[in-house]
């Protein structure tokens, strides 16, 4: 399968990959839409990296990947190395441009804490349905979760952004952007700026 243009949307779990598309999608994120090309996301693919194999045909023109960069680390037991399909795509595009989200790590613990209460609702409510596959599903999401905020809490994220840069340059990307976002405020960076930037706080603290 060859891609024409490849925009790859990454982050770890919780940063806003999915809000991010919808807003594209929706047509709400003007200044990253226009720095990415999509005028009319109706001719753009979306797709994310597990429904890969779902993609028909052997040319694509345009295709948004929503990519969660923690499958390319073995974090917890919990997540798998980059698939032949994902390492397929990126190599058999004609033009790629990579947006990574950084998010504080105190808003991911948070967000991370309200999706286990759901998850645990959810379980609770299959339970008295003694619907037994779906209280499994469940219970397997909230254990991913559970990991999840442990890593977040014992581990500083920087060294895996460092390592996914690293990942990215394998690749002659035509842009790389950083989307730094409070939840609230986005905020879009080109990566270079971005990395020389937090540099210079690092050197100041």
């Amino acid at each position: 399968m060859d891609i024409d243009n490849l925009v790859v949307i990454s982050g770890p779990p919780c940063s806003g990959k999915t809000t991010v598309i919808e807003q594209l999608k929706e047509r709400k994120f003007p200044d990253l839409a226009d720095c990415l090309g999509i005028v009319n996301p109706s001719k753009w693919n979306f797709v994310e990296q597990k429904n890969l194999d779902k993609l028909n045909g052997l040319n694509i023109p345009r295709l948004v990947l929503e990519y969660n960069f923690l499958n390319l680390f073995n974090i917890t037991q919990i997540y798998i190395t980059h698939t032949d399909d994902w390492l397929r795509i990126l190599s058999n595009s004609k033009k790629i441009t990579f947006v990574t989200l950084w998010t504080p790590p105190q808003i991911l613990q948070t967000r991370i804490r309200f999706r286990k209460r759901s998850k645990l609702r959810g379980a609770i409510f299959s339970g008295r349905v003694f619907n037994i596959f779906k209280v499994s599903q469940k219970k397997a999401a909230l254990n991913r979760l559970h990991k999840l905020e442990k890593f977040y809490n014992a581990s500083k994220q920087e060294p895996y952004y460092d390592r996914w840069f690293e990942f990215c340059a394998r690749f002659d990307a035509k842009a790389n952007w950083i989307l730094e976002s409070d939840g609230c405020h986005p905020s879009l960076f080109e990566q270079s700026k971005w990395l020389e930037d937090r540099k210079l706080d690092c050197q100041q603290h």
